[in-house]
């Protein structure tokens, strides 16, 4: 009977350890396939960062700054010339009266040379609303960096409208590139 408890005691320990390892085995496979699956989303992941940033290198490489917004000429001088000339013209296409214009420094830092110079007209209200959309809509761009506005002192109003004093600085984006 020793013997018999004995040899069943070793048959009911190999099947616990048969059960053991048989489960351990199933618990590690489930494991394993946990972990391929896992390893495999970060591969795919790795792989989406990696086309992201292959996108945003080609992306951010160098190119052409918009023409629209180039004021050219051969020198910085020719292009400041160039925007006054036109200020100066719009001025009287607008039935505005120039006062004055004089040089000024943006306060922007780009990397692009900029060109800037302040205006000074009087004229009226409306006159003045149609210089600053012919500026809006001008081609190449030309930002506005201040703009003042007043009422004029040294005329008055009329059937013409409300007379204003005005004051603005302009500034472009310059190339030598013809």
């Amino acid at each position: 009977m020793n013997r018999y408890r004995s040899v069943l005691t070793l048959l009911l320990g190999a099947v616990v350890v048969g059960i053991v390892l048989l489960a351990s085995h199933f618990v590690f496979e489930n494991d394993r396939k946990v972990l391929s699956n896992r390893k495999s989303n970060l591969e795919k992941e790795i792989s989406e960062i990696q086309n992201r940033l292959e996108y945003l290198r080609l992306e951010t490489r160098e190119t052409d700054f918009p023409s629209d917004l180039l004021w050219k000429g051969k020198t910085k001088a020719t292009a400041e010339l160039s925007l006054q000339k036109m200020a100066v013209d719009l001025t009287a296409q607008t039935a505005m009266t120039l006062v004055s214009f004089n040089n000024s420094q943006a306060r922007h830092k780009t990397q692009n040379d900029i060109v800037s110079f302040s205006i000074e007209i009087e004229g009226f209200l409306d006159d003045a609303f149609k210089f600053l959309a012919e500026l809006e809509h001008h081609t190449p761009k030309v930002a506005i960096e201040t703009l003042r506005i007043r009422p004029s002192r040294s005329q008055r109003g009329s059937a013409q409208g409300v007379p204003i004093y005005l004051q603005v600085n302009l500034w472009v984006f310059w190339s030598d590139q013809a």
